[in-house]
């Protein structure tokens, strides 16, 4: 019998090192800097991700005849680019934060 969606699900984001809760508490066992750092390079890729999206769509409104599928295709490049600036800040964020924390020590 295979596992149910919710424990794949927790298993997945468990191997992706993500924070996973259940009834309120965290069910990964990994320093929670770790999983910050872990959020940043998410965020990162995810960044590039959609900056790949955007010169997609970009090369599309290079090659469209149709000036109103041109312009379509322009705009939703401006989005993705939008979105790979969002990423790309709260990647930032996420790193400003994690680097101004006092580091903890483990035994």
């Amino acid at each position: 019998m295979s596992a149910r969606p919710k424990q794949v699900i927790f298993e997945r984001l468990r191997i992706l090192g993500a924070p996973v809760f259940s009834g309120g508490r965290m069910l990964s066992d990994r320093p929670h800097g770790e999983l910050h750092a872990r959020g940043e390079l998410r965020d990162w890729v995810r960044a590039r991700g959609y900056r790949d999206h955007a010169a997609d769509f970009l090369d599309l409104a290079r090659s469209a005849s149709n000036p109103d599928v041109k312009n379509r295709y322009v705009t939703i490049a401006r989005h993705y680019l939008t979105l790979a600036e969002a990423e790309e800040r709260s990647a930032d964020r996420k790193s400003i934060e994690r680097r101004s924390r006092p580091r903890q020590t483990t035994r």
